[in-house]
């Protein structure tokens, strides 16, 4: 068997919710469902964990640094 030599520029980081969740400094539970919602399918598997690229940190970050007037939620009124 002979060990193929990968460079660094051909390995494409993938990214674990935990991770993107860190990196937009949101909770775990608001990018699950950002994800959940919009449709954003992971590019694979990594055992159980879905992997995500760099892309979708930017479109999470985008969506939820948003202040609440101009993200589009509605307030429901209590009562």
């Amino acid at each position: 068997m002979v060990a193929r030599a990968v460079s660094i520029e051909s390995v494409r980081p993938y990214l674990t919710i935990g991770v993107i969740a860190r990196r937009v400094n949101q909770p775990l539970h608001r990018v699950e469902y950002f994800l959940r919602s919009n449709a954003i399918c992971p590019i694979g598997r990594a055992g159980n964990a879905r992997v995500f690229d760099e892309g979708v940190v930017a479109q999470v970050r985008a969506a939820l640094t948003l202040p609440d007037s101009q993200r589009g939620d509605e307030e429901v009124p209590i009562g």
